[in-house]
């Protein structure tokens, strides 16, 4: 069963004028709700708000934002909760209007709690392009990773994306960390990829362990 709010009203249906729909001209968060919770908010949060900005993208009230996650999650221990913002409606065209009014969806969806451990994984034929305007942003545009999907073969779990110079940037859904002895690797996100709020949070631990 899905549940979900347009701009805090009941509604599972957007604007056909709607930038997120005509051009990807937003982000999202997709947060793992446990024990009624959802999980690392204020990460989720953080991510949206510094991808507002860069965006140029008005960011939602974060306080609104939670009292709408809650109103949704209400009962619900086990779930996903996806916040979608866009620019909000506009004519045709590229060109963003400043006065225009951001669009936030929250849709909470069924979930069992988490996949197994043990992961199939492959290595994407796709290649991900360099943006550097765009790297580290859960941007709407995830044309790249809908392609990496459908290249898998339907038993395999993940997909390793490589960018165009052949090196390894990070999973087709997740984050890739190597250890090596008593050091973290993790591959640069500067010119490409997603940065997780998991990652941020294990960079975190890991500069205060030294």
């Amino acid at each position: 069963m899905i549940r979900s709010l347009v701009n805090g009203e009941p509604r599972d249906q957007v604007s056909v004028l709607d930038r997120g729909l005509q051009f990807g001209d937003g982000l999202f968060e997709t947060i793992a709700v446990t024990g009624g919770h959802p999980c690392l908010w204020d990460y989720h949060m953080q991510r949206l708000q510094s991808g507002c900005e860069r965006l140029g993208i008005t960011s939602p009230d974060v306080c609104l934002l939670k009292q709408e996650a809650l109103e949704l999650i209400a009962d619900r221990s086990e779930a996903v909760l996806k916040i979608t913002v866009t620019r909000g409606i506009s004519e045709r065209g590229y060109k963003p209007d400043p006065y225009e009014s951001p669009t936030r969806i929250l849709a909470l969806f069924d979930w069992d709690g988490p996949d197994s451990d043990t992961l199939k994984i492959a290595v994407s034929p796709r290649r991900l392009g360099h943006n550097s305007d765009l790297a580290g942003i859960k941007h709407l545009n995830r044309l790249e990773q809908v392609l990496a999907r459908a290249a898998c073969p339907e038993d395999v779990d993940e997909a390793l994306m490589l960018d165009h110079r052949g090196h390894v940037i990070e999973g087709m859904m997740s984050n890739l960390f190597c250890q090596e002895g008593q050091r973290l690797y993790t591959p640069s996100l500067q010119r490409c990829g997603v940065a997780g709020v998991v990652r941020a949070l294990i960079l975190e631990i890991a500069k205060e362990q030294g």
